[in-house]
C-alpha cells in the first residue's frame, strides 16, 4: 500500500485531499477500475467525496458515462426527508434505465425488514457495552458495523442477523459474569472518528499496555430507526432517513453541529467515558472545523479531550509511535 501512496504523491491531486479518495482516483486513472455503464455519486458526506465524482467526470474516457448525484438536504425536518426519498426514487429510476432491470419491491421490503431485526439487535448490543467493565474489546465492538454496513455478502441477510444474536448472547453472558474484555479496565475511551487501517494494532496496545478500552466510537454508535415497510411511501421515507440522517459519518458531517453535539454528550454520559479521543483524519475538513465545539462539550461534561491528527490510510502522516507517545503523555498528565 505504501507504494501506491507514493505514486499518489506524484499525481496532480492536492495532498491535503482524503487519502482514500486519492487512492481511488489513482486506481481509476491507472485502469484498475472497470469502466462502468453508469455512475451514482453523492454530495456527502464530505467535500472530498463530492470532488472525487467531479474528478471522474473530467477524465476523457469517463466523460460520456451517465451519472446521477444524490443530493443531501441540510436539515433533518419532514420536508428534507421527503426530498431525500425523492432522491432515492430518482436513483431507482436511473438504475432501472441503465440496467434494463426493474426494482423488486417485495425483495426490497424483505431485506429492509431483515435490517430492522439487525438494527434492533445492534442497539441491544450497544446497551450491553455500557456495562463496567465493558464485555468486549475495541475491535470486537466494531464487528456489528462490519456485518450490517460494510460486507456486501452479509448486509440484510439472515446470516448477519444470526451473527448479531450470537454477539448479543455472548455479551449478555459476560455482563452477568462480570467479565470484561480488558483486565483491570481503568480507562473507557470514546473514539470519535473513522477507524484507521492499522486500528487493530493500536487497540491491542491500548488494552494490553494502558488498560484502556474503546467502549464506543463514531461508527459503532448508529441510532438507526425501524423502517415502516407497510407502504412504498413509508419504505422510501425510512430509507431516506437512514441514509441522509442516521448513517455514520453522513450523520456527523452534514447539517447542523447539533447533530454530533447531542451524540457526544449522550455517549460521554451513557458509557461512563473518561477520555475523549478525536484522532482527526486529515481528509475530514468539516470535522476539523468543529474541533473547538467538541472540546467545549467535553469540558461541560468534565471529560478530558485529546486531539491527534492522523491519516486513516497513510501511516506516514502520523506514525504509530508518535500516536502512542501522545496518548501516553495524555494518560500520564491525567494520572491514570
Amino acid at each position: 500500500m505504501i507504494d501506491d501512496l507514493e505514486v499518489c504523491d506524484r499525481l496532480a491531486i492536492p495532498t491535503d485531499s482524503c487519502t482514500l479518495l486519492r487512492l481511488a482516483l489513482y486506481a481509476t486513472v491507472a485502469g484498475m477500475v472497470p469502466r462502468p455503464t453508469a455512475m451514482i455519486g453523492a454530495t456527502g458526506p464530505c467535500d472530498s467525496f463530492a470532488l472525487y465524482h467531479e474528478a471522474l467526470g473530467s477524465l476523457p474516457e469517463w466523460r460520456d458515462i451517465p451519472m446521477l448525484t444524490l443530493d443531501a438536504a441540510y436539515w433533518n425536518d419532514e420536508r428534507s426527508l421527503a426530498y431525500g426519498a425523492s432522491q432515492i426514487r430518482e436513483m431507482v429510476s436511473f438504475v432501472e434505465e441503465h440496467t434494463g432491470r426493474k426494482l423488486d419491491m417485495d425483495r426490497l421490503r424483505e431485506i429492509v425488514e431483515e435490517t430492522n431485526k439487525q438494527y434492533a439487535l445492534w442497539a441491544e448490543y450497544n446497551e450491553l457495552r455500557r456495562a463496567v467493565p465493558c464485555p468486549h474489546g475495541s475491535f470486537v465492538g466494531f464487528s456489528a458495523f462490519i456485518v450490517t454496513q460494510a460486507s456486501s455478502t452479509l448486509v440484510g441477510t439472515p446470516m448477519a442477523t444470526a451473527f448479531l444474536e450470537a454477539l448479543v448472547a455472548d455479551a449478555e453472558q459476560r455482563v452477568r459474569d462480570g467479565t470484561g474484555a480488558v483486565e483491570n479496565e481503568k480507562i473507557r475511551l470514546l473514539w470519535f472518528e473513522v477507524r484507521p487501517v492499522w486500528f487493530l494494532e493500536l487497540t491491542e496496545w491500548l488494552e494490553q499496555e494502558c488498560q484502556a478500552n474503546i467502549v464506543m466510537d463514531m461508527y459503532s454508535f448508529c441510532p438507526y430507526s425501524q423502517v415502516d415497510t407497510s407502504t412504498e411511501e413509508s419504505l422510501f421515507s425510512g430509507l431516506a432517513k437512514r441514509y441522509f440522517v442516521e448513517m455514520p459519518m453522513v450523520r456527523q458531517a452534514r447539517g447542523l453541529a447539533q447533530n454530533f453535539i447531542d451524540d457526544i454528550r449522550r455517549l460521554l454520559q451513557d458509557y461512563r467515558i473518561n477520555c475523549f479521543f478525536y484522532p482527526g483524519h486529515m481528509g475530514h475538513k468539516e470535522a476539523a472545523a468543529s474541533l473547538g465545539i467538541m472540546r467545549k462539550v467535553c469540558q461541560e461534561v468534565g471529560v478530558p479531550f485529546l486531539a491527534i491528527g492522523m491519516d486513516a490510510w497513510d501511516p506516514r502522516y502520523t506514525t504509530m509511535d508518535s500516536m502512542k507517545e501522545q496518548m501516553l503523555q495524555f494518560f500520564d498528565t491525567l494520572e491514570f
